[in-house]
């Protein structure tokens, strides 16, 4: 229900009685395109060519009618762009005090940061102004994980400022005998130098931090044009000791338990992705340490009937978590019931702030579009890819949730339609409150429902540049559909145009979940026939000068094929029926450029 301005929504309705009309709300100039029917359905296109809340009005059955909610936002790759920039020039900290270099609170109602020396007040300081936890540790994240995929040297700089002044001059500050130890202050309390609250028990810091680690090293190793304050290999090993700190150096009891080893923690995705960055890196020391921490915390997840805990008794931050600890160790039951439950957590209701929306026990009223809303989505659909069957309605009804929930968690990143100020042109808001009256953290203003601090929502966009992908699927009711793109069958093969916000990776659930990702490149096209045989795809560079993309092909029918560029000199892979990753395609300038991987 939450619509990018360049893509149309497709509505199926039915009704007792027949259509007699769908339209748009008055004066939104909402166009609403009938598309014949299918399966009983009558198929309609809308597009929204405003930001914001629209309504479209089914009227049937002699009179009847009921008001669908949708909302429209700018074309993602838009909003993930703005974001970052925002993140690099707005809510950096640059001072002399100690929280120079962290990535603050940006309170839309004031135009400004939230920072120790100028707090508006209300709720706990250390953790609203502190720089840490998800607050200030989330947009790193999510800022260095943008940059895996579209590098701009500025907000590497930025990154790299933030980790040199914050995390390292900080808050990973604390030594033993001269070594540092990589555990993580809770947070900045406004104690320059050695700070007041020593606590290193929060095990929720580590792993963002961990997570921007890695994807330094990504970038470092990815793109010799982007300068680095480390090496790539210097990134890995902070990443990797400042997880190992997190397993070994959190000192017992502390408020929350051992939550290290007991709890799922947001973000521990990173793990399979650690242990092979650390493998292909000759460091196997590293990773044998690493797998024997995640084999404890394994068993002791196993163990459980329902481990979903953390510092609630029933929380959907874990899910992610045990879905990663399930399938690194061949526990598909878990990954099923993870799965199940998330999408039982999520709306379903035909309103924008609902539909995909994360409504955990809290109450769903005032906690809507939270970041859990695009985390959850990484989770339901690697678990489609991974291991759901696509036939059936049920496939089509996760689908729905997941990108669903996908979509909906962009709404919070500010294009004008939360607020006009140009001062606030890239800002997130923390998450959207339904319910009407004051905010539940009755400090924090609203903004017609949006909270106006950006509190935790770079984590969930953080989540959802894991997740972006083109979903194509055979929908029972509508049909071919592309989930973030444009699909049409021409002269026996699928065409798609993707609109995902990454173009970086592709899914054709209705060919066998035939897979195609695209390293240090996007894509603007792909052409893919129906038997699988002969796939073309367009690049798009995202770095200045010379690019050596690499293509990674899943379930490619058995065979020998030629990889080509722009027609030109070819080289031949060998697939399996499994994965081919075809790396350093060749070194390439500009766009446009061609790649076709056809069958010998």
């Amino acid at each position: 229900m939450v619509v990018p301005q360049d893509t149309k929504a497709t509505l199926a309705v039915r009704a007792k009685g027949g259509i007699q009309q769908v339209g748009g709300e008055s004066g939104k100039n909402i166009t609403v395109t009938a598309r014949g029917t299918r399966k009983g359905y009558t198929l309609y296109d809308l597009a929204f060519p405003g930001l914001g809340a629209h309504q479209v009005t089914v009227r049937y059955d002699n009179g009847r009618q009921s008001v669908l909610q949708y909302y429209s936002v700018k074309p993602i790759e838009e909003l993930v762009t703005a974001h970052a920039t925002f993140l690099a020039t707005k809510q950096q900290a640059r001072t002399a005090r100690g929280y120079n270099g962290a990535y603050l609170q940006w309170d839309m109602s004031r135009r400004k940061q939230i920072t120790w020396d100028d707090y508006p007040g209300g709720g706990w300081k250390e953790w609203m102004a502190g720089g840490s936890d998800d607050l200030g540790l989330a947009p790193a994240a999510f800022l260095s994980e943008k940059n895996v995929s579209a590098p701009n040297q500025n907000e590497v700089a930025s990154l790299d400022y933030y980790i040199e002044h914050f995390l390292l001059g900080y808050l990973q500050g604390r030594t033993e005998n001269g070594t540092r130890t990589y555990q993580v202050y809770r947070w900045y309390d406004g104690q320059d130098g050695t700070p007041k609250d020593q606590g290193v028990w929060r095990a929720y810091n580590y792993v963002h931090i961990a997570n921007t680690y890695l994807n330094l090293y990504k970038i470092a190793k990815r793109y010799p044009h982007i300068t680095t304050r480390l090496t790539a290999t210097e990134y890995l090993l902070m990443g990797y000791r400042t997880l190992e700190a997190m397993f070994t150096k959190i000192p017992q009891p502390t408020p929350i338990g051992d939550a290290a080893h007991d709890l799922g923690l947001m973000g521990e995705l990173l793990h399979p992705d650690m242990l092979a960055r650390l493998r292909e890196e000759g460091r196997s020391a590293e990773a044998q340490r690493l797998d024997g921490f995640l084999q404890g915390k394994r068993d002791k997840i196993f163990a459980q009937e329902y481990p979903f805990a953390s510092e609630m008794s029933i929380d959907t931050t874990g899910f992610e978590a045990c879905y990663t600890l399930a399938k690194m160790y061949g526990n598909t039951a878990l990954a099923a019931k993870v799965t199940r439950a998330s999408l039982a957590a999520r709306g379903n209701q035909p309103l924008w702030y609902f539909y995909g929306s994360d409504n955990r026990h809290m109450g769903e009223s005032w906690w809507n579009l939270g970041y859990e809303c695009q985390l959850g989505a990484w989770q339901q659909q690697d678990y489609l890819y991974s291991y759901a069957t696509t036939s059936g309605g049920e496939f089509d009804e996760m689908m729905r949730s997941t990108y669903g929930a996908y979509l909906a968690g962009w709404a919070n990143i500010n294009a004008g339609q939360i607020s006009a100020d140009a001062a606030n042109i890239g800002a997130a808001s923390w998450q959207f409150q339904s319910e009407k009256g004051t905010c539940n953290y009755n400090w924090i203003p609203l903004l017609d429902g949006w909270w106006a601090w950006s509190g935790e929502a770079d984590l969930g966009f953080w989540g959802a540049l894991r997740a972006a992908t083109v979903n194509v699927v055979e929908d029972r009711i509508v049909g071919l559909y592309a989930y973030g793109g444009e699909v049409t069958e021409q002269n026996g093969a699928y065409v798609i145009t993707p609109k995902d916000g990454v173009r970086q990776r592709l899914a054709l659930y209705n060919k066998g979940k035939f897979g195609l990702q695209i390293d240090k490149a996007r894509f603007t096209r792909a052409q893919v026939s129906a038997d699988l045989r002969d796939i073309r795809v367009t690049l798009q560079s995202v770095v200045t000068g010379s690019y050596s993309p690499d293509i990674t092909l899943r379930n490619l029918p058995a065979g020998t094929y030629q990889v080509s560029v722009n027609g030109g000199a070819s080289r031949s892979v060998v697939s399996n029926g499994g994965e081919v990753v075809v790396k350093d395609v060749r070194t390439l300038t500009g766009n446009g450029h061609v790649v076709r991987v056809v069958a010998m």
